[in-house]
């Protein structure tokens, strides 16, 4: 059975990957309806995870995992395919050459269509390291410095244009779509729009998601976070504060404002300056029309240090936040929590985390 289209959306991660997966896997039926097939063999938390993990991981056997998807993909010929994981951004050359085998071998489109989204390198490091100190399966603990230094995948996006090559090389003859991701520009609904648009697919407006998936948090917070990353071995009060910190963002109360960031002016130069060379050449390959890859809206270079005026400001919320959300009352955690801000902003680590180091944001 030959299938008009598969869409590969590869992402890359922090591009508003997550609101364009919700959006198609809540409304799955209707979007099937409407000619696009969104596959439930292999989709775990939204995303087609199980695709990225049977081409990473060599321990084992992935056979069920594409049968199943040739057999759902079977099911509706007619249907143009949608497979979504910002995961395969990152495969290396082999693995993209086994992804176009398997894909060869399993099914027969008569188009391909790659899609993918960049965003500018410094402004998705400072990203990453959030969502790196934030998930579960990640809990990073070291500072956004070390994190620069240590993370394979930062430095892979230092060039673009290889990890495109790559994907071109091994799928010739095929829809290449590379577009760029701009935040704050691009909110939650303005990526589904402008996906639904690159793929000719009508965006239903009260199908999409009005709070926002996935939100970054502010740096503060995220300090906090990574010191209970180092210092908690119970996951409650990290996750309590991780799901108060996101729903401050989704009901646009931030008491900070959203200007503060990791990098120094001068070390975000210097680390844009080793991406030049590869950015113009994306430049002119694929946005040939554009006088820039990337707008520099903003220089993006305050830091704030921790003050008490966010502890004073947060506790009250938070208390609320508590006792709405959480079935034991809010004195149970109140001296915890008391302890845990207290410790952090007046530097008091030794007695509360046994250390006599002190944190920041980034030292330069």
């Amino acid at each position: 059975m030959n299938n008009k289209e598969l869409i590969l959306h590869i992402g890359m991660p922090k591009t508003g990957s997550t609101a364009i997966q919700e959006y198609y896997n809540k409304n799955r039926d209707f979007i099937l309806n409407e000619g696009i097939l969104y596959p439930i063999a292999g989709c775990e938390d939204r995303a087609h995870r199980i695709l990225f993990e049977a081409l990473t991981n060599n321990s084992k056997n992935f056979d069920i995992f594409w049968k199943n998807l040739k057999d759902e993909i079977n099911k509706y010929p007619n249907k143009r395919v949608l497979i979504s994981s910002e995961d395969l951004f990152f495969l290396n050359n082999y693995q993209i050459s086994e992804l176009s085998k398997k894909i060869k071998n399993y099914f027969k489109f008569n188009i391909i269509t790659i899609i993918v989204f960049l965003r500018r390198q410094d402004l998705w490091a400072e990203s990453w390291y959030n969502q790196s100190v934030k998930a579960k399966k990640i809990k990073y603990k070291k500072n956004f410095k070390k994190f620069l230094i240590s993370s394979t995948k930062v430095k892979r996006t230092l060039d673009y244009f290889t990890i495109l090559e790559n994907w071109i090389s091994n799928f010739k003859r095929n829809k290449f779509l590379v577009n760029v991701y701009e935040f704050p520009k691009s909110d939650h609904q303005d990526i589904v729009k402008k996906f639904n648009k690159l793929i000719n697919v009508n965006t239903h407006t009260h199908l999409l998601n009005d709070n926002r998936l996935n939100v970054s948090l502010d740096p503060i917070e995220v300090e906090i976070i990574r010191l209970i990353n180092n210092h908690e071995t119970n996951d409650e009060i990290r996750n309590i504060l991780i799901k108060y910190f996101q729903s401050r963002v989704n009901k646009k109360s931030i008491l900070l404002k959203n200007d503060i960031y990791y990098f120094s002016e001068s070390s975000r130069n210097k680390f844009m300056d080793r991406c030049k060379s590869s950015n113009d050449k994306v430049l002119k390959k694929y946005f040939s029309k554009s006088l820039t890859l990337f707008s520099d809206h903003t220089t993006y270079n305050k830091i704030q240090k921790f003050t008490f005026l966010y502890l004073i400001k947060i506790l009250p919320d938070l208390k609320n936040f508590l006792t709405v959300n959480l079935k034991k009352d809010y004195n149970y955690y109140k001296p915890y929590i008391r302890k845990l801000f207290l410790a952090y902003f007046t530097g008091k680590f030794k007695s509360f985390f046994q250390l006599n180091k002190k944190y920041e944001i980034i030292k330069s």
